[in-house]
């Protein structure tokens, strides 16, 4: 489908599956980092957890896009 022919709400889970990618990849590297390493225990916890539930998420627009992709 090219994208003129895309609905709407079609283009807008495209750019927030692409938004969120680019989150989850700069979380990711933060989280490879040294100064992640230099963070209170509890904050590098929250921060696994935030990457877990952002790469779900992102499982979940995947699924949406390959639907009308």
């Amino acid at each position: 489908m090219t994208a003129p022919d895309r609905k709407p709400h079609e283009t807008r889970v495209l750019v927030e599956r692409g938004e969120l990618a680019d989150k989850l990849e700069k979380l990711s590297a933060f989280i490879e980092s040294a100064e992640w390493h230099g963070l209170p225990e509890t904050d590098r916890d929250l921060l696994i957890e935030q990457r877990n539930h952002m790469t779900e998420y992102l499982g979940v627009l995947q699924r949406r896009v390959a639907r009308f992709l």
